[in-house]
């Protein structure tokens, strides 16, 4: 039989090959085939790159035999420094990945190799030891070609899309799996309808409520914008091409909840699997580079392939634990995207690819993380038993040795500088040294006490000297001198007048944001904003929210005062809106884990319920309204509130209460009363007397500790009285003190109340004490002609350090 094969060149002995191997190159070799066992040749100059060299293979001439019986051994080859040969160590890949793309950006002082930018740079090999990830980015932002070898593509959450899709569909539902899912690349669902989700899942995390009917609203609104026409006017094209849009959406994000002990419907997988398929053939045939579409080839195939997997099951539903190994099984392959650019040097992925010689061989990663093992599978007995039934496998043994000359190939093919880079730590974590580190450091060692530092140089020099020579290459950097960061304004200014024309309604929260600190309130009003991570409500937020969503359902009944309830049966109300609202505003307390912290929440907010509605039908109120928004023009100051709960009077004593959720004490509230500094009840109220016609009295309920407390004496029981400064006083002392806040603003001044007035400490005395620097409690900057004073909240400001308030590492 004619092979078509003429020759064939082995750089390993045959000794060292896998039996196979051995067979196959027999077998050739019999059939008239010439193979042919090639040794590198090695360089014989007196260059660092040699000596290693030399230290590595056995002697081959009768003097330097002598010479080793003599133990001159390691003084003949104690390494120079020439240049030829440098082991880098750095700190971290980043430190590594920054001194080597400088490298590779520096001249050439040798000759003979060009140094223009659009010649070759010599004949230069990377070894890609382990992930370039973090290389990559440096060379990219040098403008370099990347080496593409990056263990992920940059789009590889999008084949996240099949397990969080699966993960939708179990009970209960939890929000972060489909915040994960809106956030993807490419998702179904366009970034701009899925912020109005994610908004919705940071304010009321779970499907159903008000926020999450609102931002359908809100999506549904701008698709009608995208096609062109009104949504109350669309032609009977584009109201259909809407309600195709609307399903398709909600097949999305409103999937069907399963039981997870009773298992998925295949039917269901079945349907996600081809609706993810489909999606990913579009965007996979929407982008015409291979690198980006073949992630999306690939998520359509994976998910056929768990179409199948499923199908082949023969099972009418897929318990949780069971569909989770399939899925794992589907995605174990994984996904390396990044491919090489086109660049003057070569790229391979282990020294034994070398096999020619090089101008420079550069080893990147060269430490022991990459994974490198050598099982022992079979014991010899085992070995020999399969020998003798014709099954001739490898010995673990010498697959070690071939393994360990793999790595001497760059060395042996002649290479004629080498670079080794070792980074200490790789992803936080200490890197361990190659095994072949361990065969070159008894020459190292030999070597670090009288060569130069070119030898093992560590790669913060770069940030230390103006320049450093490895190899054959100058690396200059330049020192930029440090400018010394702006001192805290306690003032800051505008110019006058352009701030009057932005006037807004003012909100009870805005004018306690503008009396705890102008330039925060400045700040938010003209929509500087910090950044746009959103997060669920968690804590306490999310205990208020819900707190809030089923006090407004219970209490906002016509007949509730009217009928003969009782403090139990409004216990029972309590607990059915709650049972109901908890996985339309506050899902995360259904997820596994919570339900103590649930069921205390639920019995806390029923006790809370009933205790108040007691207060309220003993006090003789005849109706409630919650969730009231009032918008009225008073005092020359356009301001809007949303009332928790507005109680009527038949008396006209009418009240609102304001409902606040905290787990501490109730001190900070009733200390607001007595000193005349509740702003938002003074505003509730006045909104309320402009609304009604007849005087309102205001009271904030503690709902955690079922503590009300009151600004008037009557009709509540006289314990819940706390006594202070009228509310009709507050607020006459809040606009005056507003109107003068306001013409600061109009004049161009901006007060920053968290920072002492200026020059009153230095900004050195402020960074030594930086405790007492970030301390919220102590005297705000007074503003001059304000005499309602507010604690600056600064410890919870997002504005900390582009005031000063925050200082560096702060």
């Amino acid at each position: 039989m004619q092979s078509g094969i003429d020759s064939v060149t082995v750089l390993d002995e045959q000794s060292l090959l896998p039996p196979v191997w051995q067979r196959i190159l027999n077998a050739l070799a019999a059939n008239g085939v010439r193979v042919h066992y090639e040794n590198l040749c090695r360089d014989q100059s007196s260059s660092d790159v040699s000596k290693l060299t030399e230290c590595l293979l056995p002697r081959l001439k009768n003097s330097e035999a002598s010479e080793d019986q003599n133990g001159d051994k390691t003084r003949k080859n104690r390494l120079s420094g020439d240049g030829t040969f440098c082991l880098l160590e750095a700190d971290d890949e980043l430190q590594a990945a920054d001194f080597l793309t400088t490298f590779l950006t520096a001249e050439d002082n040798v000759d003979g190799i060009a140094d223009s930018a659009g010649d070759q740079r010599g004949a230069i090999v990377i070894i890609r030891g382990s992930s370039t990830s973090i290389l990559d980015q440096f060379l990219s932002r040098n403008n370099l070609p990347i080496l593409g070898g990056s263990d992920a593509s940059p789009l590889r959450g999008y084949m996240s899309i099949l397990p969080l899709c699966l993960e939708l569909c179990w009970s209960p539902f939890d929000p972060s799996r489909l915040s994960e899912f809106l956030l993807l690349p490419h998702c179904p669902i366009r970034p701009l309808i899925g912020q109005y989700f994610l908004k919705a899942l940071s304010s009321e995390p779970g499907i159903g409520g008000d926020a999450w009917q609102e931002a359908w609203r809100r999506a549904m609104e701008n698709e009608a914008k995208f096609l062109s026409a009104p949504l109350e006017s669309q032609p009977d094209s584009e109201e259909a091409e809407l309600k195709e849009t609307e399903q398709r959406w909600r097949k999305w994000l409103e999937s069907p909840l399963f039981d997870p002990t009773e298992g998925l419907p295949v039917e269901v997988i079945l349907e996600i699997c081809q609706r993810i398929r489909l999606h990913a053939l579009g965007l996979s045939n929407a982008f015409t580079e291979a690198k980006m579409s073949r992630v999306f080839a690939l998520t359509a195939v994976c998910a056929d392939t768990l179409a199948r997997a499923v199908s082949l099951t023969k099972m009418p539903r897929l318990p949780r634990s069971q569909l989770h190994r399939i899925v794992e099984s589907v995605l174990s392959d994984g996904y390396r995207a990044d491919e090489a650019e086109a660049s003057a040097w070569t790229i391979v992925d282990h020294p034994g690819q070398i096999y020619a010689p090089a101008d420079t061989v550069i080893w990147w990663g060269f430490t022991g993380n990459n994974k490198i093992s050598f099982k022992h599978t079979w014991t010899k007995a085992e070995l020999d038993y399969l020998a003798s039934h014709g099954i001739h496998l490898e010995d673990p043994h010498t697959a070690s040795i071939r393994e360990a000359k793999s790595w001497r190939r760059p060395l042996l093919a002649g290479a004629r500088q080498l670079l080794l880079v070792k980074p200490r730590t790789v992803a936080g974590q200490t890197a361990a040294s190659h095994p072949f580190f361990h065969e070159l450091s008894e020459l190292l060692d030999a070597t670090s006490q009288a060569a130069p530092s070119a030898v093992v140089l560590q790669a913060q020099r770069i940030y230390e000297q103006a320049e450093v020579t490895v190899l054959s290459r100058k690396i200059v950097r330049q020192k930029r001198s440090a400018h010394p960061l702006p001192h805290p304004k306690p003032i800051w200014n505008i110019e006058p007048g352009n701030f009057a024309a932005q006037l807004q309604a003012e909100s009870p929260s805005d004018l306690q944001r503008l009396f705890e600190c102008p330039l925060r309130w400045f700040f938010k009003r003209t929509g500087i904003k910090t950044g746009n991570l959103l997060s669920a409500a968690e804590g306490e937020r999310l205990s208020g929210m819900l707190a809030h969503a089923v006090f407004a359902k219970v209490f906002q009944q016509d007949d509730l005062l009217s009928r003969d309830y009782t403090s139990e049966l409004v216990k029972g109300l309590t607990a059915g809106a709650f049972d109901q609202l908890c996985p339309e505003v506050a899902a995360p307390l259904l997820l596994p884990g919570n339900s103590l912290e649930r069921d205390r929440l639920k019995d806390n907010i029923t006790e809370a319920a009933a205790h108040l509605f007691t207060l309220i039908k003993d006090a003789g109120y005849s109706k409630i309204e919650c969730e009231k928004n009032l918008a009225q023009t008073i005092d020359g100051t356009d301001v809007l509130g949303r009332l928790d709960m507005l109680l009527y009077h038949p008396d006209n004593r009418n009240c609102v209460v304001d409902l606040k959720w905290t787990k501490r004490s109730a001190s900070h509230r009733r200390r607001e009363l007595m000193e005349g500094k509740a702003i938002q009840l003074a505003v509730y109220a006045k909104l309320s007397r402009a609304h009604t016609g007849y005087p309102t009295h205001a009271a904030y309920y503690m709902l955690s500790q079922r503590h009300l407390l009151c600004s008037e004496l009557q009709p509540f029981p006289a314990h819940s009285y706390i006594p202070g400064p009228h509310l009709d006083d507050v607020w006459l002392q809040l606009m005056q003190d507003y109107k003068q806040h306001r013409a600061h603003l109009d004049g161009g001044t901006i007060f920053a109340t968290g920072l002492p007035p200026a020059g009153q400490v230095h900004l050195d005395d402020q960074l030594q004490k930086s405790s007492n620097f970030d301390d919220s409690e102590a005297i705000p900057h007074p503003v001059p002609g304000v005499n309602l004073v507010l604690e600056p909240p600064c410890k919870v400001c997002e504005f900390g350090r582009l005031c000063g308030k925050k200082g560096p590492g702060a």
